[in-house]
């Protein structure tokens, strides 16, 4: 009997794959409006060459954002345990800080904040995965304990698999084939965390009045984990964590950066970053299994290293002046994997031999995202800015899984923002994301029959605030 178990971090602020592209309260306000713009040190990472741009002096841009963001597992067929899986767990404080010092021609900037993750999920009755795998490990132990604490949690029982017809399906010894399935009262909980910190740098100079060019560097800390705690059956159940395992990586990349003006209204961006190597190694904690069967189970083995990397992206912004008043803008970003490796650890296949490693090649294909927006002047000093943006990531059906799945969305974002005095600004911003279903038949039970299985992210809500300051 082989036991399969997925444990891909799930990234709570993730665009394409890991990317975040929420790095600021101004993009809440308005997704569209940030990679042509020139009036905040948020250009750091949406437009580093439109930084030349800004006043002389030191321009500080401060945001956070707390996410509402529900994750939600269907499974169908005959599934014979819980048919629904849920996470609702908030995500509260998502921060990002940037500097521009600006001196005639030149600008000097950098910045802190999170290039992808920045939050955690959290499934309190577990996974279909999940909970099937655990079943599987007690179910061959038979009466014997899976567990080094030599505990058995789940109280195995047998139910019949059944055909498309609706029938028993039999064996090749003509007896039904049964699964296992857990008792009352026991249950397993699955925490994924992904953050991935990033550190940027760079110059800015204006060649001319119209044109300005930058140059820069990210260096990014990938940090993903998993912990599985169980509750075992009966009313007097005990919970333990059967496995806790983490993975980390530490990667960069390089990004030319341009931004063109070629009339007095309209103003264009272009930007480039470069493929971000990640080479990650794998820090088992804890996995209470017997031979370290769930490790195993799910590829993910002490000092395991594999690569998976951050693709090449380019991104392209436009900011038009119709009125005095009114500004509209756009942006493009073109995800490109294709240079770059994608593995993740599977399955351990058990030879004569001992334990055989596998992995998961991901063949990834190009993504895009793509927005219109425009900002608003209320009063000399207040500017409400609203936008839509539409994400098709082109993540294919058979990567979907329960602990990375992708869905294509829509971004709608609005907000407000205020000049307090000539060095102080403050702003919020309100976003809705709306995300389409994806589906697979990813769950499945040791002897490798599957279950449509629908991933679902509900409608998520972001609310971020952002203070600037200026020294002049």
């Amino acid at each position: 009997m082989t036991v399969s178990l997925i444990f891909l971090a799930s990234s709570a602020y993730a665009t394409y794959i890991n990317y975040a592209t929420n790095l600021s309260a101004n993009w809440i306000s308005n997704p569209a409006g940030r990679h042509a713009a020139t009036d905040s040190a948020d250009g750091v990472v949406m437009n580093p060459a439109g930084l030349v741009r800004m006043d002389d002096g030191v321009h500080l841009h401060f945001s956070s954002q707390s996410l509402y963001n529900p994750y939600k597992i269907e499974v169908g067929g005959d599934y014979p345990g819980q048919r629904s899986y849920s996470q609702e767990r908030a995500t509260k404080f998502v921060p990002s800080i940037y500097a521009n010092y600006k001196r005639d021609d030149w600008a000097f900037f950098g910045g802190l904040y999170f290039y992808g993750g920045g939050g955690s999920i959290f499934f309190a009755d577990g996974t279909p995965m999940v909970n099937t795998a655990l079943w599987g490990i007690e179910a061959k132990a038979g009466s014997q304990s899976p567990w080094t604490n030599g505990k058995n949690y789940f109280d195995i029982d047998y139910v019949p698999v059944s055909g498309p017809d609706g029938n028993p399906v039999i064996g090749k010894d003509g007896n039904p084939v049964m699964r296992p399935i857990a008792g009352p009262g026991a249950g397993a909980s699955v925490e994924i965390l992904s953050m991935m910190p990033a550190f940027t740098f760079g110059a800015a100079r204006a060649v001319n009045e119209r044109l300005s060019v930058a140059a820069g560097a990210r260096i990014i800390y990938g940090f993903q984990s998993t912990q599985i705690d169980v509750q075992s059956a009966g009313p007097l159940g005990v919970k333990d964590t059967l496995y806790e395992g983490e993975w980390s990586a530490l990667g960069g990349l390089v990004f030319l950066s341009v931004n063109y003006k070629p009339v007095e209204r309209l103003n264009l961006a272009f930007m480039i970053e470069s493929l971000a190597p990640m080479d990650w190694e794998v820090d088992v904690k804890k996995d209470l299994s017997q031979d370290n069967v769930l490790s195993h189970a799910s590829g993910y083995t002490d000092k395991r290293t594999f690569r998976f990397d951050e693709p090449t992206k380019i991104f392209l912004g436009a900011d038009y002046a119709l009125t005095e008043r009114l500004n509209m803008n756009g942006m493009f970003i073109l995800y490109l994997p294709m240079w770059g490796e994608y593995k993740k650890p599977a399955t351990s296949t058990r030879t004569a031999q001992g334990m055989v490693e596998n992995e998961i090649k991901y063949d990834l294909d190009p993504g895009f995202e793509i927005g219109v927006g425009g900002n608003y002047k209320i009063s000399q000093n207040t500017t409400f800015s609203a936008g839509i943006a539409y994400a098709f990531l082109n993540y294919d059906d058979k990567y979907q899984s329960e602990g990375l799945y992708k869905n294509n969305y829509f971004n709608l974002g609005t907000g407000v923002k205020t000049k307090v005095n000539n060095h102080f600004s403050i702003g919020v911003g309100y976003m809705r994301n709306i995300y389409f279903d994806v589906k697979n038949n990813a769950t499945e039970f040791p002897e490798g029959k599957g279950y449509p299985t629908t991933y679902k992210r509900p409608d998520a809500h972001v609310l971020a605030f952002s203070l600037e300051y200026t020294f002049k």
